[in-house]
C-alpha cells in the first residue's frame, strides 16, 4: 500500500473541534484558525472523510465556517427517540454544517436503536429523500454488533476502536464486507495514553505497563510510534477509513509524515489480551 493510498484511508475526528477531549490533550479546544489550517492540510494529502456529532459542543457550528462540499461528512445523533427529535437533530446537522445531506448519519449510541427500533425505518426514509447515504451506528463492544444484526438492522457504516491492543471486533469484518458495509475505526492511539510516561500513568491503567513499557522499547520516538500504530489500522484491508483527532495542522502533519515511514513488524512478548476497563475510555477514572 502506497504512502498516498495509506494517508486517503485516514478521517478526521472533530470532538476537540467542540471542547477538550483527550487524556492526553493539553491544547485545549481548537481554534477556528487552527481548523482551517487542518482543513487544507487534510484536502492537500487527500484526507476526504470528516467524523463529528450534533453533541461534540460547538464542533458542526465551527466547521460550518469552512467550505465542506468536497468532504464526505460522517455525523451522529445523541438522544432522539421519535421521527421529530431524529429529523429535528438532522436539520440542526445540516444548517450547521451549511449542508443539504450527509455522506453519513449515525446512532451514537446502538442504545438508541434498541430502545426505539421504529427509528431504523425512519433512517431508510431519510436516505430514500437524499438526506443522507449512509445509516448505521457507533459502538463500543462486539455484542451491539451481533445485536444488530440479529435484529435485521445491517448498518451500510459503522464506528468502532481498533488498534495493536483491541482487536474484538475483527471477527466479524467478513460478514460486514459481505453485507457491503463501510467500516471506519477510532482510538488508534487510545486517546494519546500510547504515548504518555507510563510511570505517571493512574494505578488504574497498571495492566497496560508491561505493553506500553515494550512499545516504547521498540519505538522510541513518537514519530515512529505513530507510524507503527496508524499502519497497523490502515493496513487492514477490511477497514475503511481510520478517524484520528488533532489539535492542530502540526500534529496532523506528523501523523501523515509517520505514513512515510518503513515501518518494522514487531512480535511483542507481553500479553496483548488487556481487559475493557482499559480498552474503553468511558470506564477510566476522570482525574
Amino acid at each position: 500500500m502506497t504512502p498516498a493510498l495509506k494517508t486517503s484511508k485516514l478521517a478526521l475526528g472533530t470532538v476537540q473541534f467542540g471542547f477538550k477531549y483527550g487524556i492526553s490533550n493539553t491544547y485545549g479546544q481548537t481554534s477556528l484558525k487552527e481548523i482551517g489550517e487542518i482543513l487544507k492540510l487534510a484536502f492537500d494529502n487527500g484526507i476526504r472523510t470528516i467524523d463529528t456529532a450534533r453533541h461534540y459542543g460547538t464542533s458542526e457550528e465551527n466547521l460550518g465556517n469552512f467550505k465542506l462540499d468536497d468532504y464526505n461528512i460522517v455525523s451522529k445523533y445523541f438522544d432522539t427517540n421519535d421521527e421529530k427529535t431524529l429529523r429535528q437533530s438532522l436539520d440542526e446537522s445540516l444548517k450547521s454544517l451549511k449542508q443539504k445531506s450527509l455522506y453519513g448519519y449515525i446512532a451514537h449510541s446502538t442504545s438508541t436503536l434498541f430502545e426505539h427500533p421504529e427509528l431504523w425505518d425512519i433512517l431508510n426514509q431519510l436516505k430514500a429523500e437524499g438526506l443522507v447515504q449512509k445509516i448505521g451506528a457507533s459502538m463500543y463492544a462486539p455484542q451491539e454488533l451481533k445485536m444488530l444484526l440479529d435484529k435485521k438492522m445491517v448498518p451500510d457504516l459503522i464506528q468502532i476502536p481498533f488498534n495493536i491492543i483491541d482487536n474484538r471486533f475483527e471477527p466479524y469484518f467478513p460478514i460486514l464486507k459481505s453485507y457491503g458495509t463501510e467500516i471506519h475505526t477510532r482510538s488508534a492511539f487510545l486517546q494519546g495514553i500510547f504515548f504518555m510516561d507510563y510511570n505517571k500513568l493512574n494505578s488504574y491503567f497498571s495492566e497496560l505497563v508491561p505493553f506500553l513499557k515494550e512499545l516504547n522499547s521498540n519505538f522510541p520516538d513518537s514519530n515512529s510510534k505513530a507510524g507503527f500504530l496508524l499502519n497497523h489500522c490502515v493496513s487492514n484491508n477490511n477497514i475503511d477509513k481510520v478517524v484520528i483527532g488533532v489539535n492542530n495542522a502540526e500534529q496532523l502533519s506528523q501523523n501523515i509524515n509517520s505514513l512515510q515511514q518503513e515501518i518494522p513488524s514487531v512480535n511483542f512478548s507481553t500479553d496483548l489480551r488487556i481487559s475493557e476497563k482499559i480498552l474503553l475510555p468511558s470506564n477510566w477514572p476522570q482525574n
